[in-house]
């Protein structure tokens, strides 16, 4: 079926007036962009809908959802590059083990082409380039290298431990070095990180973790990730140089579990969200267990706020000055999450904004 075909994109009100978005909103105390923002290319959040198989498009301006695009297959993570003219979202649909990367404009918001890889397909990554997306196959002991301009497979990685041969195991996020040199791949049920040649698309490294792998984040001088895990309700502050664990911050846990919880198949982790406010002052960290925020001083680690959201927190965005942070809310027991706009200066919630059902992602994208 063709990318024409497949394709449902809903505008909100919003869309017709995103020129004049920041005049109807006078103030940061309702959502406005703050000072620290002007002067940046136009802003977009792309925010991946994994239940009801969609994308929620938010206007920075105006704070504002301005567009559904449907997508089907079960999406679930998505890569960016920095030019800004589309972002490619993956899908895991786990009954048929069809993934597909999908590309789609960031200002039209059509769907330009699918590629079927097959597999359960999670968190992308591109590199620095704008050239290559590594996505990495769930449980297929594989990442698979796109080339983004033939709009083809580039390479399949095998993801084995080259010290012993054994598979890496639930493959989950991957990351790029800003240095452009090296792409990092998660996965969660080795407790392992793989590091990953970008020119060579060979394993160049593992990091040994005491933990199972989710969201991190790599601060600019590519000396530091700070990674969360499955079973810690905190995070862990790993050197890069080293691949050892340098420091561990750990929340003390309520003694209930935040609605729906409990209600999967499996226990979700008790932490999914974490990312490096722009200028490297400040870590935010998820937390599921108190459907918060916690924000930390960097690089000394010193709390500076805890910031209530919406119920069971996924992923944290960031404006392009780091005035606001969008926050997804995953809900599980309601039929639409929502996303939580943050003033960053202030440390408050100004908006809480309707998304799809399961929000999981979340990325910005500074449209040319």
């Amino acid at each position: 079926m063709s990318g024409e075909s497949r394709t449902k994109v809903t505008y909100g009100m919003h869309a017709l007036v995103l020129g004049v978005g920041a005049l109807l909103l006078q103030s940061c105390g309702d959502g406005s962009t703050p000072p620290s923002e002007t002067g940046t290319r136009e802003q977009r959040i792309f925010v991946v809908n994994t239940a009801s198989e969609s994308l929620s498009v938010i206007d920075h301006d105006s704070a504002e959802v301005v567009a559904t695009v449907t997508l089907g297959n079960r999406p679930h993570g998505q890569g960016v590059p920095s030019n800004g003219e589309r972002i490619y979202v993956t899908t895991d649909d786990r009954e048929v083990d069809d993934g597909e990367v999908i590309a789609v404009n960031t200002r039209t918001l059509e769907i330009e082409w699918r590629l079927p890889i097959g597999g359960q397909l999670n968190e992308p990554h591109m590199t620095r380039d704008d050239r290559f997306l590594f996505v990495p196959d769930l449980i297929g002991f594989r990442t698979v290298v796109v080339d983004v301009n033939r709009r083809e497979i580039a390479s399949e990685i095998e993801m084995r431990d080259p010290r012993d041969g054994s598979g890496l195991i639930a493959l989950h996020n991957t990351y790029a070095s800003h240095d452009g040199e090296s792409m990092y791949v998660t996965a969660i049920l080795s407790q392992r990180i793989a590091e990953i040649g970008s020119a060579s698309h060979e394993i160049t490294r593992i990091l040994d973790l005491d933990g199972d792998p989710r969201p991190a984040s790599i601060t600019k001088d590519d000396r530091k990730m700070y990674v969360q895990l499955s079973d810690l309700h905190g995070f862990i502050e790993l050197d890069l140089e080293t691949g050892r664990e340098t420091a561990r911050v750990q929340w003390p846990e309520p003694p209930n579990f935040p609605p729906g919880y409990l209600e999967g198949e499996s226990l979700p982790a008790k932490c999914h969200g974490i990312g490096i406010r722009p200028g490297e002052r400040e870590l935010w960290a998820a937390t599921n267990l108190e459907s918060a925020v916690y924000v930390y001083s960097l690089p000394d680690l010193e709390q500076l706020a805890l910031i209530e959201v919406g119920s069971m927190p996924n992923w944290i965005a960031f404006s392009a000055g780091g005035g606001t942070a969008y926050v997804t809310n995953n809900a599980p027991l309601e039929e639409r999450g929502t996303v939580s706009v943050i003033d960053t200066e202030a440390k408050v919630v100004r908006k809480t904004l309707t998304v799809g059902k399961e929000p999981k992602r979340i990325h910005r994208v500074d449209l040319r």
